[in-house]
């Protein structure tokens, strides 16, 4: 004789699981929806580690108070919270680089150029695609206060050919900072 697994724990499985899709489909969602409107790049240095975190536990405790209301045994309780928190880490980083890049680009504080030392252009292939990604390695001029950060810079194609023979010299980048915290790039010069 089969043991058949209760109906009520085929619901709290789906719903302890849900984090992850979640955080998918609305990525999704919201990519059929807004577009990219909204600027999204976000400067080196400047992060969306911590509100993707703070999103993601809000949403593990939003499903368990959910399951807390309608599931009263402890073991479907603690199983439940194990498996919605790896599934919540497992969404971590799809609401890091998913939606979170353009809420934060939704809302920009006031537009400002900074300094940037060119040290040098690079290109990558997109998975599984035959486009190719322009990349400038900039620090911050020597001269100027750190408004962005060190590192890789995604730059449109006609900038990467204008730069070519600017390595070592100074560009100018503008940007600005976005509604939850990170500086976002919308320029070069």
């Amino acid at each position: 004789m089969k043991a058949r697994f209760p109906r009520h724990g085929v619901r709290l499985l789906l719903l302890s699981s849900a984090p992850f899709p979640l955080a998918i489909v609305l990525t999704f969602l919201f990519i059929l929806t807004i577009g990219t409107r909204f600027p999204r790049d976000v400067a080196p240095g400047s992060s969306l580690i911590l509100p993707g975190l703070v999103l993601s536990g809000i949403v593990m405790a939003l499903i368990t108070a959910l399951v807390r209301r309608h599931w009263p045994e402890p073991a479907l309780r603690r199983a439940s919270l194990l498996l919605c928190g790896l599934t919540s880490l497992m969404a971590w980083p799809v609401w890091t680089t998913g939606i979170l890049p353009s809420v934060n680009g939704a809302l920009l504080g006031p537009r400002q150029t900074s300094a940037m030392r060119l040290t040098g252009l690079s290109t990558s292939h997109a998975s599984k695609s035959r486009d190719i990604y322009y990349w400038a390695t900039m620090r911050p001029a020597q001269d100027t206060a750190a408004a962005l950060g060190p590192g890789r810079y995604f730059v449109p194609q006609a900038t990467y050919e204008m730069w070519q023979m600017r390595i070592g010299q100074d560009v100018r980048v503008d940007h600005a900072t976005g509604l939850l915290g990170a500086e976002t790039v919308l320029g070069f010069h």
